[in-house]
């Protein structure tokens, strides 16, 4: 079993029951992955064998229209002490979807999921806002990505 990440998960799970019942009436779908934390070596190497990448993001939301968008999980400062950041293994992952024209966000509360899922279009069926430089340049992450060929 994982190493616990208490301050992580009291973030996630009332993300999770917050998008549970927000895709049940908007029409689109969600999951999240268990890969995090630290593992004993024989559950590290059978995850690895069954295809489990490191860095993907905590959930994944699927739009009607099948269009993947990402949210990483991280505890705010308030909880820990210190502004959790993205790992390097995510950053890289942020950068390969932000290559697939595949919105990528750190959140730390239901509001932050919110306010994502309103940006992308995601709760109004609207047509997703236009990145800023300062949103993709937010902590050194992909808060949001533009479409290729448009600048932020």
């Amino acid at each position: 079993m994982a190493k616990s990440q208490p301050e992580q998960d009291l973030v996630h799970r009332p993300i999770a029951q917050y998008l549970d019942v927000v895709c049940k009436q908007a029409g689109f779908y969600w999951t999240t992955f268990p890969g995090g934390g630290k593992r004993p070596r024989v559950e590290a190497a059978i995850f690895k064998g069954l295809g489990v990448k490191p860095g993907v993001a905590d959930i994944l939301i699927i739009s009607i229209e099948g269009r993947a968008f990402w949210a990483e999980c991280k505890a705010p400062a308030t909880m820990t002490g210190r502004k959790a950041t993205p790992s390097k293994v995510q950053l890289e992952f942020a950068t390969e979807m932000r290559n697939r024209n595949s919105p990528y966000t750190v959140v730390r509360s239901i509001d932050d999921m919110k306010s994502a899922l309103k940006h992308w279009g995601l709760l109004s069926h609207q047509t997703p806002q236009k990145a800023t430089k300062e949103e993709i340049e937010d902590d050194g992450f992909i808060t949001v990505v533009p479409k290729p060929g448009e600048t932020a």
